[in-house]
């Protein structure tokens, strides 16, 4: 991908993820404010339905003081002039009073009178049980706390809910004694709901606690509320939301819902002018990336652009004397002169690169096999072969730790140079390869990289050829030593491990039988397993030394190279 693509990725990434941030944090913000405002908005409409109910609760209560507090009642209770109920408690007190209920009690509980009146049919009726039992069953509750006190509130009835005003009958001038009480009520009619929705000019519902009246969504709002909740606002979808208000009645239980159904144009006017403000960000971002990509382009990426054509065109003509032309002060100046500095001192190391590259490579052929090591300068991969059949040789100077403390470290090194650089002619004489030495020990393998099928018996050969040489280095030392040497012929696994020092190595159970032939064997001796002794015994005389235990392997049969020997002697 192009400089000027990934800028312009880089640049509409970072814009379109500036603008989703700025528009989702300026929708939470933006949306819980207009949900605030919207929610007091809906609060005060819940004030101004609960003010007008409770005003229509006030014109009951100025009704019952003037008749609670009439000189013409008062005298009334001690008379029972039935002419007085028959005038002042006509079909007109009711309608124009708008009292659903009128009972008197005397002081003595009881009932003096009691009348009833339908609003909504606007005609009289009787007084049911329900609405007698209703008030006898909380009369002693209905009862003022003093003179000129009221007791007020609401109770459930089969019908709805009835709002109840409770006085003691007194004389014009406030005085007493009392001579019974005096009840009006005014049943919530649907009437009644209807005046107070065009009072407030609210969609207004009054719903009864204890009737089955709410629709689902309702019933589903007022299940929500917690036990001491009083109010609730709740959108209901885009265009609408509800506000509930509950009012306890008498026994403190919910006897009524006061539901407001109100449009949500704050919502939706709030959503409007979001919709305009993320518009207009959208289109400054939009600007102000345009000016930004312009800007970086004319100033960077054109640079930028001219400069890696040029080292292109350096990298295809291969013509380290060219120059960079880009100039400035800035990164890419700075870059374009480093360039062109690198360039300069590329000159001068070519040479020096041409006379170490002729020293590595002499010192990986000496290291590692001469196969190995064009493979490894023509490939960085891991470099592993399998081989079906090789012959591995371990040999290790005897006693060597006790040698080394009784001779100084210079003529230790000298011995073991002498010993193995005689080894190292004898595995190029016998067409080996020489693995490694570790310490006393060295190794060596035939078969490999390159297949040779008497693998095994070059292998014998240089191992008889090692014991005659170290007599011959002792002999000429005036240094009694010895070696033990171990054989074994099978599978393995060659191949170079390391990332600095390479070393060409191999593994297998091969090997470690190898090994365990040399460690097992016996000073002077040639220690070999039986999968070499089939190869060489033809060849040379082996002596059969049985079943031995060789650690990790068991009881198996070992053999001793003796020497070689014609084939048509051979036993």
């Amino acid at each position: 991908m192009s400089l000027r693509m990934k800028t312009l990725l880089i640049m509409a990434f970072t814009s379109a993820a500036l603008l989703l941030v700025m528009t989702l944090s300026l929708r939470s913000i933006l949306s819980d404010s207009f949900r605030t405002i919207e929610n007091q908005d809906a609060e005060k409409n819940q004030d101004r339905a609960l003010n007008a109910l409770k005003e229509s609760f006030e014109a009951i209560d100025r009704a019952s003081q003037d008749y609670g507090y009439w000189d013409s009642l008062y005298e009334f209770m001690a008379t029972r002039d039935p002419n007085f109920t028959d005038v002042d408690f006509s079909v007109s007190t009711y309608e124009n009073l708008r009292w659903s209920l009128v009972i008197i009690f005397d002081e003595k509980g009881q009932k003096v009178y009691q009348g009833a009146y339908d609003l909504d049919k606007n005609q009289t009726m009787s007084v049911s049980e329900d609405w007698s039992h209703a008030i006898d069953s909380r009369l002693d509750r209905l009862k003022p706390l003093g003179l000129e006190s009221a007791v007020s509130g609401l109770i459930p009835l089969p019908e709805g809910i009835m709002f109840l005003m409770v006085r003691d009958i007194l004389t014009s001038d406030r005085s007493g004694p009392a001579r019974g009480r005096f009840i009006t009520g005014r049943l919530l009619t649907p009437r009644e709901e209807r005046k107070l929705a065009e009072q407030t000019k609210l969609d207004l519902r009054l719903r009864a606690g204890h009737l089955d009246q709410k629709s689902d969504h309702e019933r589903a709002l007022v299940d929500s509320m917690a036990p001491g909740q009083k109010r609730l606002v709740k959108a209901i979808d885009e265009q609408q939301l509800v506000a509930i208000e509950r009012i306890s009645d008498f026994d403190n239980k919910t006897a009524l819902y006061l539901t407001l159904y109100l449009p949500r144009v704050i919502h939706q006017q709030g959503q409007k002018s979001l919709s305009y403000l993320v518009t207009a960000m959208v289109l400054c971002g939009l600007v102000f990336a345009g000016v930004i990509s312009w800007l970086i382009e004319r100033h960077v990426i054109s640079r930028m652009l001219h400069l890696t054509k040029e080292v292109l065109e350096l990298r295809d003509s291969h013509d380290f004397s060219r120059r960079l032309t880009a100039i400035g002060k800035d990164e890419i100046g700075i870059l374009s002169q480093s360039i062109n500095g690198l360039l300069h001192a590329h000159e001068g190391l070519n040479v020096l690169l041409e006379v170490e590259k002729a020293k590595s490579d002499r010192v990986l052929h000496n290291v590692l096999p001469d196969q190995i090591a064009s493979r490894l300068k023509e490939s960085n991969g891991i470099i592993a072969e399998s081989f079906p059949e090789v012959t591995i040789l371990f040999a290790d100077i005897v006693d060597f730790t006790s040698m080394s403390s009784k001779i100084s470290p210079e003529h230790l090194v000298n011995l073991l140079n002498e010993v193995f650089s005689a080894f190292d002619r004898l595995a190029e004489k016998h067409g080996l390869e020489k693995i490694k030495t570790i310490g006393d020990a060295y190794m060596v393998v035939g078969g490999l990289p390159h297949h040779r099928d008497d693998h095994a018996e070059a292998t014998a050969r240089m191992a008889l050829d090692m014991l005659t040489t170290l007599e011959q280095i002792s002999q000429k030392r005036g240094q009694k030593l010895e070696i033990r040497i171990g054989i074994n012929t099978g599978p393995v696994v060659a191949g170079v491990i390391g990332t600095k020092k390479f070393l060409y190595d191999l593994w297998g159970d091969t090997v470690n039988t190898a090994s365990r032939m040399e460690s097992s064997g016996t000073a002077g001796w040639i220690q070999v397993t039986e999968s070499t002794y089939s190869q060489v015994k033809n060849c040379f005389q082996l002596q059969a030394l049985g079943q031995k235990d060789i650690k990790g392997k068991g009881y198996i049969p070992v053999y001793r190279l003796l020497r070689e020997e014609p084939k048509q002697n051979a036993a």
